[in-house]
């Protein structure tokens, strides 16, 4: 465990996330290094991602978000606070809540930068 691993309680191995990866706050977040998401992510903290997990681009990770094992999330999806990702996200720009998370609404991550 790296030096700012600890300070941060962040863990999140390289190459999991693409260019543009935004944490807002410390605190604990941990991600597989098998987990392979794209660019501009948004990751708040307490969340967990196991491993085989594949993710788009735009995806927004509310807090104490859990995706488990082997799960696919679409491009421009948003998983709401303390949301359990138990299975595929398919279908894009919505948003995911509950446990387990299920479609919660039709405007996804890119919808909501719209003003």
């Amino acid at each position: 465990m790296s030096h700012w691993s600890v300070i941060t309680g962040i863990t999140i191995p390289p190459n999991t996330f693409g260019k543009g990866l935004y944490i807002p706050h410390w605190g604990s977040i941990v991600v597989n290094g098998s987990a392979r998401f794209g660019d501009n992510c948004v990751i708040q903290s307490g969340v967990n991602i196991s491993e085989g997990v594949r993710g788009g681009d735009h995806v927004y990770l509310a807090a104490g978000a859990k995706i488990l094992m082997n799960v696919i999330i679409s491009d421009d999806v948003i998983v709401a606070a303390n949301a359990v990702v138990n299975r595929d996200v398919t279908e894009k720009n919505v948003v995911v809540g509950g446990i387990p998370a299920s479609v919660i609404s039709k405007r996804g991550f890119r919808d909501r930068l719209k003003v």
